[in-house]
């Protein structure tokens, strides 16, 4: 079942994609509209979604379950970052150029952005409301640990 939602959800973005991409191409789309929508997209209608995910009854258990998902983020991001660092000391990859994106990708996801109406279609408002947690560790983890790959003096990541 979620399987089967979480195709057709997917197909659906990629149909969106395609249409975008089809009124680009034939200059339907100007650049400067395409960027005005991807600014409503992430600064508007990703937080409606967030926003729309606390409007429930707030209970001990679920901000009990609240904090538990940063906690559980917060170690699988620790672990991530650890193993990324352990796997780029292999001598199979040795220092280039590009290690600094390499190394990013391996640890950070782009979780917000598409992330955000898959939840929303496949678990809902809670769904939502759970993946907040996440997305702030992210993001947090993203603009501290993440930006230092792209520094350029040297830093030991």
């Amino acid at each position: 079942m979620y399987f089967l939602i979480s195709f057709q959800q997917i197909c659906i973005m990629f149909i969106l994609m395609g249409i975008g991409f089809t009124c680009q191409r034939l200059k339907v789309l100007h650049e400067q509209t395409i960027k005005e929508l991807t600014t409503i997209l992430i600064n508007v209608v990703s937080p409606c979604l967030i926003f729309n995910s606390f409007h429930q009854k707030m209970t001990t258990n679920l901000l009990q379950t609240f904090w538990w998902t940063i906690l559980a983020t917060v170690i699988s991001f620790s672990v991530s970052v650890f193993l990324g660092k352990l796997l780029f000391s292999l001598p199979t990859f040795k220092e280039n150029d590009q290690q600094g994106i390499y190394k990013f990708a391996v640890t950070y996801t782009n979780s917000g952005f598409m992330g955000i109406p898959l939840i929303q279609a496949l678990i809902g408002k809670q769904g939502t409301f759970f993946s907040v947690p996440f997305l702030v560790v992210n993001n947090i983890f993203l603009w501290t640990h993440g930006v230092s790959f792209f520094r350029s003096e040297s830093v030991s990541c």
